[in-house]
């Protein structure tokens, strides 16, 4: 894995682990804070469903204003928005309703901020250095879930689910100041246009290179997720593991991810690129079966949630593909399309995964969902091998209307 030299690349990153090792910190704090305060479980759950409803349609639809401001200043005023909303979160005696408002605006808030920072990466490195930046995002934000659950029960005991939630408004701003320090590098000017999200799906319809990386994806994704979604009921009915043993199953998912993006090769061509990334999720989903069948066996249980993991590496050879290819002028409306696009993936595998481990034993179940994933990657990788090597597109295959 290599670090990108891009000075202002590095003020990005930085400002991306504060604000994610806080984000995800205060998601179990805010959880926390809600039940204290009302000791209501069915508004634990409805802060929960709050945090994803805008990811489809209210966030894709504001995200692609990215694509007419100048982002740096955008991702700074998305910082201070959610540090003003988590601090009177964290500080003030809110009413339920207060709060909820809160929380759906800085849910809102989020594909907005993240699909413009994806966005962004590109106008801060050169092209030759694209994929390598965000092969780095992509482990820093596995690191950040995986550390971030961690310190959200530390700082929630330490401080108290409000401080832990003033705390994480704190890490906000001091993402927004190192945010301030990125300076675009002149091939990240766009011209005056007003794009859409027609426009962006548009681009995704007619490149077919990023249409094998978007369904490889989403095959990816939907069938590790099923896995990934059911391992409380996993380690609990299969391997006899309590809550900790639980929480290490959950984990080694994120680690099983982390791994593969260290062996994952981010010099190439964009036809390399996915068959390399093809390559390790395939073998992970193949290797993580007979682990998982094994389930029983503590060790086995863990190495098969960690291959398990690994297939998600697909996802991010996709992202390093798509990203590239992308038109300077769309980027962002075409994010905010494939989040929404993954986000309804995910989805699927979570509820589909629920519903095969209710019908058939959990780890048939699992081993079943990377059965699939095996099928589908290989049968992607085939379409992809019948591609001839394209140059990205310059532009939509409609032109954007002029501002």
């Amino acid at each position: 894995m290599r670090l990108p030299s891009s000075r202002s690349y590095r003020f990005l990153l930085a400002g991306s682990i504060t604000s994610q090792l806080g984000d995800w910190a205060a998601r179990l704090s805010l959880a926390v804070l809600v039940f204290e305060r009302t000791g209501d479980k069915r508004a634990v759950g409805l802060v929960a469903a709050l945090l994803v409803i805008p990811w489809l349609g209210l966030g894709q639809w504001l995200s692609v204003w990215g694509d007419r401001l100048d982002r740096r200043q955008l991702l700074m005023a998305c910082d201070s928005a959610r540090a003003v909303i988590f601090v009177a979160i964290g500080a003030l005696d809110l009413p339920l309703p207060g709060i909820l408002g809160l929380v759906f605006v800085a849910a809102t808030i989020d594909p907005v901020f993240e699909s413009n920072r994806s966005a962004l990466i590109a106008d801060v490195v050169s092209k030759a250095d694209y994929a390598a930046a965000t092969q780095v995002s992509h482990t820093v934000s596995q690191t950040a879930q995986l550390v971030g659950f961690g310190m959200g029960g530390i700082l929630a005991g330490w401080l108290g689910a409000g401080g832990a939630l003033v705390l994480n408004g704190v890490t906000f701003l001091g993402s927004a100041a190192l945010v301030s320090r990125v300076k675009v590098a002149t091939h990240g000017v766009r011209k005056k246009a007003k794009p859409t999200l027609r426009a962006a799906a548009r681009f995704l319809a007619a490149d077919r290179v990023s249409r094998i990386a978007v369904i490889g994806t989403l095959v990816a994704v939907s069938t590790a997720m099923s896995v990934e979604s059911q391992a409380v009921a996993f380690g609990s009915e299969v391997t006899g593991f309590g809550p900790r043993g639980v929480g290490l199953l959950a984990a080694a998912v994120p680690v099983g991810t982390i791994a593969m993006l260290w062996l994952l090769d981010a010099e190439g061509d964009d036809l390399t690129l996915l068959r390399r990334g093809f390559r390790l999720a395939i073998v992970a989903a193949w290797c993580s079966i007979p682990l998982l069948l094994w389930g029983r066996v503590p060790a086995a249980a863990v190495a098969g949630y960690v291959t398990a993991g690994g297939v998600f590496i697909f996802s991010t050879a996709g992202n390093m593909v798509v990203g590239r290819r992308i038109p300077d002028d769309i980027r962002a409306g075409t994010f905010a399309v494939l989040q929404a696009a993954v986000f309804l993936a995910v989805s699927a595998g979570n509820i589909v995964g629920g519903l095969v481990a209710e019908w058939w034993r959990s780890e048939y179940a699992a081993a079943s969902a990377m059965g699939l994933a095996t099928a589908g990657l290989l049968a992607t990788r085939l379409w992809l091998a019948r591609t001839p090597i394209s140059e990205p597109a310059a532009e939509p295959e409609e032109p954007i209307p002029a501002r």
